[in-house]
């Protein structure tokens, strides 16, 4: 893909255009440079990430975040703590137990979804990040399966299931928080997910590390597949990563549709009641 190089600031001019004002609807953030939210309308989201994409390619420092819908893409968050001591600036976790955690994850996904094919992107920084301030060293591995489209309210119940057979992660990435912290739940749901090639200020972005193709067949036996990835052409990733531009959920299989669809109804209905709750304590 090409991109036109010229007008450094173009992405930044874009999107000033689209800058809401606090307590106000938006689909995006910025976390820095500026510090601002953003509603991008439908018919502006191409032209959005055309120039984001070209702001990516101009290695420009970008700190966008995306709102979520009410449907994304499966997203797995781990975080990592350690003591501040010079061993744990070494990576502790390996690949092979992320793997682990994934097939695990990946065999109660497929008990509700109509799908045997995963395309599961994992995505890390370069080493663990030393804190200072907190005394403490933090890690972290970012994990997208963009073909399979969910409900938030699976997302959340699979997670709570899962949390008993993910334990082990503790033990073999030697970090000191428990699974509960390790597994992040508000990143399906409340916080914002970065946007793939942006980072937090003053940090660096997690980058696709492994793309991996798992299948599943009849015997619940799971194969995978290493594919390709472009180290130097961070651009081609945006759209599959986003979580903002899916719009059709994945076929959930039959036996389990009536339960899903009565767990996303109550997941609304308490979202409802939040949301009045939260604007009349505002109007206090």
């Amino acid at each position: 893909m090409s991109f036109n190089k010229s007008g450094q600031n173009s992405f930044h001019a874009f999107i000033q255009n689209y800058r809401t004002v606090k307590a106000s609807a938006f689909t995006h953030t910025s976390m820095m440079s500026p510090i601002a939210s953003f509603y991008i309308p439908g018919p502006d989201e191409e032209k959005f990430l055309k120039l984001y994409n070209e702001a990516l390619e101009r290695n420009e420092k970008l700190h966008m975040t995306e709102k979520h819908r009410d449907i994304s893409p499966i997203l797995i968050d781990l975080d990592f703590r350690y003591p501040n001591e010079k061993t744990f600036l070494q990576r502790q976790y390996s690949m092979d137990s992320i793997k682990s955690l994934i097939k695990v994850y990946l065999e109660e996904v497929s008990q509700y979804v109509d799908e045997s094919k995963f395309e599961v992107y994992i995505m890390e920084k370069s080493k663990p990040i030393q804190y200072e301030k907190k005394n403490v060293i933090k890690d972290g591995v970012h994990i997208v399966i963009p073909n399979i489209v969910t409900n938030l309210s699976l997302q959340l119940m699979l997670r709570e299931q899962l949390l008993s057979k993910l334990s082990f992660i503790e033990e073999e990435a030697k970090c000191i928080n428990k699974i509960d912290d390790i597994v992040d739940k508000a990143v399906i749901d409340k916080n914002n997910w970065m946007m793939y090639g942006s980072c937090k200020p003053y940090n660096e972005p997690y980058l696709i590390t492994n793309h991996i193709t798992f299948n599943i067949n009849d015997d619940n036996e799971i194969t995978e597949h290493n594919n390709r990835i472009d180290t130097e052409k961070p651009w081609m990733y945006t759209e599959i990563l986003s979580i903002r531009n899916k719009y059709e959920e994945c076929i959930y299989r039959e036996d389990k549709r009536e339960f899903i669809e009565n767990m996303e109804y109550a997941y609304q209905d308490q979202k409802i009641k939040r949301t009045i709750i939260n604007k009349s304590q505002q109007s206090k």
